[in-house]
């Protein structure tokens, strides 16, 4: 189960909620509690799924492309001149040229110059606006606006048998002009992921940075894990020292005790993480594996600030892969299918040097798995979650 609120603690209205690529991601501060924010999703999808990423330049084609189009390139085009009807040709010359025109001015505009000054303040700060978002929008507007070159409706009555073949001609270099010479769907593409991604900056990584979060749950329970790249993007923005968090051994060989020596990982803070440390409740089940135990791990070598409550986490940090990654990696069915063989990536132990791999991360304050009684009563909008009490009694003492 996702998260199991009690009654009392329900995050508030203005949460954010989001099921973007399965990931569950819940957000916000707690009605009763409302110095305490409350974070949780179900997988490390987060980068993936919520990541802005935005180029320094964009409408910016390279000299010498050759599929950049010119108004000298439709003058000469065997198509054009195969109209016999000299005012026909020369009125869609001049349709043809005036679109070509009118992409070509886009990157002169007010509305794209304004969103490239938005752009880069982001890039220096990652910090979504209001302004961000407004210019994205209007960029996003002023594009929809341009004439629709691949349909016939700019064409009018010009378009007809006479004018067809340049008209399709025009079409597919327009296409390339567009797509691979100017490259508008990297523009388009960077304007609809700030529209759809910025509410996760705005009420999340906004208010973290600003150090307006306080205090945090970060609700892993039941998270297996995913990409090792959410470390870079999620957990290192809770992370305010450089420091040992773990040891970790690969595979060199196929042998059982064919692993490396035992090398240092460390933490390393976020440009754009918390300010300063704040009180972190991390809350772990035996679901807690993967990339949940690392994060879990990272936040807790950061000081007495950071607790894990709840039960022991699954104990997999090790990681699977294909036969071939780091000899090993496999994950076989053997037996008819009745049983598993795993053959892990790399082994981990804790910064205190113990073993993490089928034991998992012992938590500050245990609290013993929900009973059968109460995992039939979580349906109930009453019930009482006991880790998640736990954890806001411990905070609210912070």
């Amino acid at each position: 189960m996702l998260l199991h609120l009690f009654v009392e603690s329900k995050v508030d209205k203005n949460a954010f909620k989001s099921k973007t690529a399965s990931l569950g991601i819940i957000a916000g501060n707690l009605t009763s509690n409302p110095d305490i924010y409350y974070l949780t999703f179900s997988q490390f999808a987060v980068t993936n799924s919520f990541k802005i990423t935005l180029a320094n330049q964009y409408l910016n084609p390279s000299k010498g492309n050759a599929l950049l189009l010119t108004k000298e390139i439709l003058s000469e085009s065997e198509e054009l001149n195969a109209i016999k009807d000299v005012n026909m040709r020369n009125a869609i010359k001049d349709v043809t040229f005036n679109i070509l025109d009118t992409y070509n001015s886009y990157s002169e505009s007010e509305v794209f110059k304004t969103f490239m000054q938005e752009v880069a303040k982001f890039n220096q700060t990652e910090i979504v606006t209001k302004e961000l978002t407004t210019a994205a929008q209007k960029a996003l507007i002023a594009y929809n606006a341009l004439p629709k070159y691949n349909t016939i409706a700019p064409y009018g009555p010009l378009y007809n048998a006479a004018t067809a073949d340049y008209v399709g001609s025009f079409i597919g270099l327009m296409g390339n002009h567009i797509n691979f010479g100017y490259n508008f769907p990297e523009l388009t593409g960077a304007i609809t992921q700030i529209i759809a991604r910025a509410p996760f900056y705005e009420k999340f990584l906004n208010p973290l940075h600003n150090g307006d979060i306080k205090k945090i749950i970060i609700d892993l329970r039941s998270n297996g894990g995913g990409a090792v790249v959410d470390a870079r993007f999620i957990s290192d923005r809770f992370i305010t020292k450089n420091t040992v968090f773990a040891y970790q051994r690969t595979r060199e060989g196929n042998g059982r005790f064919n692993y490396t020596p035992w090398v240092e990982a460390k933490t390393k803070p976020h440009n754009f993480g918390i300010p300063a440390n704040i009180p972190i409740a991390i809350l772990t089940d035996k679901g807690s594996a993967s990339m949940s135990e690392i994060t879990t791990l990272m936040l807790k070598s950061q000081g007495n600030q950071v607790v894990s409550i709840g039960d022991y986490s699954a104990g997999a940090t090790a990681g699977l892969g294909t036969v071939d990654d780091f000899n090993g990696g496999t994950r076989d069915a053997i037996a008819g299918g009745k049983l598993t063989f795993y053959m892990p990536l790399l082994a981990m132990k804790d910064a205190n040097g113990v073993v993490v791999e089928g034991v998992g991360i012992k938590p500050n304050i245990y609290v013993t798995p929900p009973t059968d009684e109460e995992l039939y009563q979580m349906a109930s909008p009453n019930f009482v979650d006991r880790v998640l009490n736990e954890a806001i009694n411990y905070l609210s003492s912070k």
